[in-house]
C-alpha cells in the first residue's frame, strides 16, 4: 500500500468503494466475497501508511454506508419468517451470516476509529465524519432487535472512545450535538448518562 496521497485517492479509494457495493450484491456469495475482502483490506497492518483525509473518508463514505447497509440486510433476514422443515421444529437456527457480517463490519468501525483517533480527531472534517457515523448507527437503534444491539455496541464504544480521548470535552459545540442527536435515539438517554454525564 502506498503512502503518496494521489495513488490513495485515484487507485485504491476507488477499489475499495467498488467492494463496499458489492456489500449490498443480491447475490449472497457475491456479497461475502466483498464484504471479506473489504474488511480484510482495511485491516492491513500497511493502512497507517494513508493520509488522514483518505481514512477520514475510507470511515465516513466507504465503511459507514457498507455497514449501515449490512445491517439493514441483516434485520431483513432476521425478519423473514423460517422455512418450516418436517420434523426440525425444535432445532435453533444459527445466526445468519449477514448478522456476523454486519458486526464484522461494525467492530471494525471502532476498530478504526480507536487506531487512529489521535491522528484523525485533529482533522478539520473529523466532526463531520463523527456526526456522519451517528447517524447511521443510530438509524439502526429504531428497532429492538440484534441489529440495534450492534448498533448499540458500536455506538458505545465509538463514543467512549471520543470520551476517552478527550475529543468531545474538547468541542462544546460537537459535545452539545451528540447529546442531542443521542437523546432523538431509541436507547440513547441511556448512553448519555453513562458515557457523557454532565459534560
Amino acid at each position: 500500500m502506498c503512502p503518496n496521497p494521489s495513488f490513495s485517492q485515484s487507485c485504491w479509494l476507488p477499489i475499495l468503494r467498488l467492494l463496499a457495493e458489492g456489500t449490498s450484491d443480491p447475490r449472497p456469495a457475491v456479497r461475502a466475497l466483498c464484504v471479506e475482502a473489504l474488511l480484510r483490506a482495511l485491516r492491513d497492518r500497511h493502512l497507517s501508511a494513508v493520509p488522514v483525509a483518505v481514512l477520514l473518508q475510507v470511515l465516513g463514505d466507504v465503511l459507514g454506508p457498507a455497514t449501515h447497509r449490512l445491517a439493514l440486510l441483516a434485520r431483513a433476514v432476521l425478519a423473514a419468517p423460517a422455512p418450516e422443515l418436517e420434523g426440525w421444529t425444535e432445532v435453533q437456527p444459527s445466526p445468519p451470516q449477514e448478522l456476523q457480517q454486519a458486526a464484522d463490519s461494525v467492530g471494525l468501525l471502532g476498530e478504526l476509529l480507536l487506531r487512529f483517533l489521535p491522528r484523525a480527531a485533529a482533522y478539520p472534517s473529523f466532526d463531520r465524519l463523527w456526526l456522519r457515523l451517528l447517524d447511521l448507527l443510530g438509524a439502526l437503534l429504531a428497532e429492538d432487535d440484534a441489529v440495534a444491539s450492534l448498533a448499540a455496541l458500536g455506538l458505545r464504544r465509538l463514543l467512549g472512545a471520543l470520551v476517552d480521548g478527550g475529543v468531545i470535552q474538547s468541542r462544546e459545540g460537537l459535545a452539545l450535538v451528540t447529546r442531542e442527536s443521542l437523546l432523538q435515539m431509541r436507547g440513547g438517554p441511556g448512553l448519555v448518562e453513562d458515557l457523557l454525564g454532565s459534560l
